[in-house]
């Protein structure tokens, strides 16, 4: 059975060069949720296979954000926009208790997934006093690049007829589509088998170097392709298995993400050094229900 699972394509950019903690002070002049509940998680069942226990984070409508089973460093590196390998510090229960979350805006809240990290954010300074240091850092990095010599894209990728900043823009502040039928302009992905299937439209270049940036690459990936416009696509890959659990059955003779971008894409993943925004959890405590 396929599983679907809707992302939010939106990046918030970290500040460069801050070295600063991103502590409570800041968080005073961000904005909150209305209400919010955060209590332990109870004990999660072992299951025969002995796999992880997996958490739930979801964005939902109306202003709406909820977690279950999750720590707070997951919750931490989901409220600043970063990958897990960006983030480093921490006592030991940061990664190990698990905790529910349930948080809702204001009624009419009519912003977006940057707005409910924000208040995330703020969440988190309030119930648990975290405090982060961010800084920029030289690290391993791939740039996107064009595969071909004559530039030219792979037959699962071309240019998009599909306005998806003006949808964006037109839901975030409130206003109904133009049209019944608008895109999702989200990121989809399906699961069938041991492939992946990630779908989008009138994504640009740098998006889709975000879109790149996660556990199959494990690296910041940075658009240099030099390409303008947005773009339409589908990427079909066999995802790396999440960290213990097994690969997925049919995996071994799978197409990893580096050779299906070259081969439905016409682009590749070269690797390079650059400055990477990295956070770094200073202190944290217990939530304070």
């Amino acid at each position: 059975m396929a599983k679907t699972i809707a992302a939010s394509l939106i990046w918030s950019c970290l500040l460069a060069g801050l070295s600063q903690p991103l502590d409570a002070q800041r968080a005073d002049r961000s904005p909150r949720f209305e209400v919010a509940s955060i209590r332990p998680s109870p004990r999660a069942e072992p299951n025969r296979f002995g796999f992880p226990v997996m958490s739930r984070f979801r964005i939902e409508p109306g202003g709406r954000l909820t977690a279950s089973q999750i720590t707070l460093r997951e919750l931490a590196w989901r409220a600043y926009d970063v990958q897990p390998f960006q983030m480093s510090g921490g006592a030991e229960w940061v990664g190990e208790d698990r905790f529910e979350l349930a948080a809702k805006a204001e009624d009419g809240f009519a912003g977006g997934a940057d707005d409910i990290r924000a208040m995330l954010q703020s969440l988190l300074a309030d119930r648990f006093g975290l405090v982060i240091r961010a800084e920029s850092m030289e690290m391993p990095v791939y740039a996107l690049v064009l595969a071909r010599r004559d530039g030219k894209l792979g037959e699962q990728l071309h240019p998009s007829k599909t306005d998806c900043a003006a949808v964006r823009a037109r839901r975030t502040r409130g206003q109904p589509s133009q049209a019944t039928d608008d895109p999702d302009c989200n990121l989809a992905m399906t699961l069938e088998g041991p492939t992946m299937t990630a779908r989008f439209v009138g994504e640009t270049m740098a998006g889709i170097a975000r879109l790149l940036t996660g556990p199959d690459t494990q690296r910041v990936v940075i658009d240099e392709t030099g390409l303008a416009g947005t773009f339409d696509g589908a990427l079909a890959f066999t995802p790396a298995p999440l960290p213990g659990f097994p690969p997925l059955p049919g995996s071994d003779n799978g197409t990893s993400i580096f050779t299906a971008l070259q081969e439905q894409f016409g682009l590749r993943l070269r690797s390079d050094r650059a400055m990477v925004n990295v956070l770094t959890i200073v202190s944290a405590q217990k939530p304070i229900e």
